[in-house]
């Protein structure tokens, strides 16, 4: 008898289980059944790989990992002048590129402290690697990006990440990829057992039944992913008179008893993404000037936020 046909016949079973438990996302389960793939992916992945060259720096939470949107990021000369400011992104990256020099960076968000102090220095952490706690760094390619990452230490809660968090709609360093990712894996290692004992033992009816479980299971993730609802959604602000979108302008978002909550820069397409609580809100809008000022430029009227996301078109 060949050697895969000797496999338990328990084996394809056990893999769509596991399949399922991960896509019902059970905390503690879906933890300890990530734990084989992963040490399949360290093994059969070539170091080099997490080695490559970035174009990208990302500031992320230093406790939970995951990418900080949106921080405002400041680098300085060495007389303390402002050269650059930029926001971070969804995802936490910026693009860096600077004349040759010396310089530092300085990073501010809500309800976090930078540098930070946790990670007492350490130059690795996990997937990041460079990281920056706001020393100088001498450029010496003003034609290549800086690749840095900067962990920044949770001070209080933040509202906005932890509803990202809770919706899975971080994109590139979110640990939900992983599972997903998973899912299919074990999906495709049990169908392939399952169609060797079907081989060697096509006369069977458990393999009949556990084959269009397979069939079943593999369909309702692809119906899931196709159909899933929309946990994230952009707001647009657009120019009334150029129907053009407004690049940079910083919003900030009110209850509707004036209390602000928090505030946001669009990006060059004149979006941005804001997570809410239920309840009602307005916004203002500012537009950038060329010497870095904001002006008022408009005031919405109050709205109502069901889906905890604002998706809403403003016109200036």
């Amino acid at each position: 008898m060949q050697p895969l046909a000797a496999i338990s016949p328990l084996v394809p079973l056990i893999l769509l289980f596991a399949t399922v438990l991960i896509f019902l996302r059970i905390p503690l389960v879906k933890q300890l059944l990530i734990l084989p793939y992963k040490a399949l992916y360290w093994l059969v992945t070539p170091s080099a790989l997490f080695k490559k060259n970035q174009n990208w720096s990302v500031v992320y939470d230093a406790k939970t990992k995951l990418p900080i949107d949106p921080a405002y990021i400041i680098v300085r000369n060495t007389l303390g002048v402002e050269v650059s400011t930029m926001i971070s992104d969804l995802n936490g990256r910026f693009t860096l590129i600077l004349p040759r020099g010396l310089y530092t960076i300085d990073v501010q968000k809500t309800n976090y402290a930078f540098p930070a102090f946790s990670l007492h220095s350490a130059r690795t952490d996990g997937p990041y690697t460079g990281l920056y706690y706001g020393e100088t760094i001498e450029v010496v390619d003003s034609e290549r990006s800086i690749a840095i990452a900067i962990p920044m230490d949770p001070i209080a809660k933040d509202w906005n990440q932890s509803e990202k968090r809770r919706h899975h709609i971080f994109l590139h360093f979110i640990k939900e990829s992983e599972f997903d990712i998973a899912e299919i894996v074990y999906l495709l290692i049990g169908a392939f057992f399952l169609i060797v004992h079907c081989y060697y033992h096509y006369n069977e009816t458990f393999y009949g039944g556990l084959g269009i479980a397979y069939v079943a299971v593999a369909l309702a993730i692809l119906f899931w992913y196709i159909f899933e609802p929309k946990h994230y959604s952009q707001s647009i602000v657009i120019d009334r008179k150029t129907k053009q979108p407004v690049a940079f302008a910083r919003i900030t978002v009110f209850t509707a008893k004036d209390v602000q909550i928090l505030q946001k820069i669009t990006s060059f397409e004149g979006q941005f993404t804001c997570l809410v609580p239920k309840g009602k809100y307005y916004i203002t809008i500012e537009r950038r000037e060329d010497d870095g000022s904001y002006v008022l430029a408009h005031t919405s009227s109050i709205f109502h936020v069901y889906n905890g996301t604002i998706d809403r078109r403003f016109m200036l």
